[in-house]
């Protein structure tokens, strides 16, 4: 079972995303999911790789506001806002060292 899954989704014919979705308990858990705070996460997470951190500080600011205890918003707040300043490192390739776990 496990062989011909990873089959269907190295061919494409299945998604991870699908998968997913299928699995009543992973349904279950993403129940309360926020549509628009995803939305507006991706956004943010998008303009952070391209390096527009300008965009991605405001988004993120507002995102904080909404979930001030949500990690992965914490965090890019941490990074982007906090020791950025809104501006990418000058070398910026769209991936940073992470310094701890």
């Amino acid at each position: 079972m496990r062989t011909d899954l990873i089959k269907r989704l190295y061919s494409g014919e299945l998604s991870t995303w699908e998968e997913f979705n299928a699995d009543h308990d992973f349904r279950e858990l993403r129940k309360k999911v926020d549509d628009n705070y995803e939305q507006l996460f991706a956004e943010a997470y998008a303009s952070y790789l391209k390096g527009d951190w300008a965009v991605a500080g405001g988004i993120i600011e507002k995102l904080v506001s909404i979930r001030p205890n949500d990690g992965p918003t914490k965090n890019l707040n941490k990074v982007i806002n906090e020791r950025g300043n809104k501006k990418a490192p000058p070398n910026w390739r769209g991936v940073r060292e992470l310094t701890s776990k």
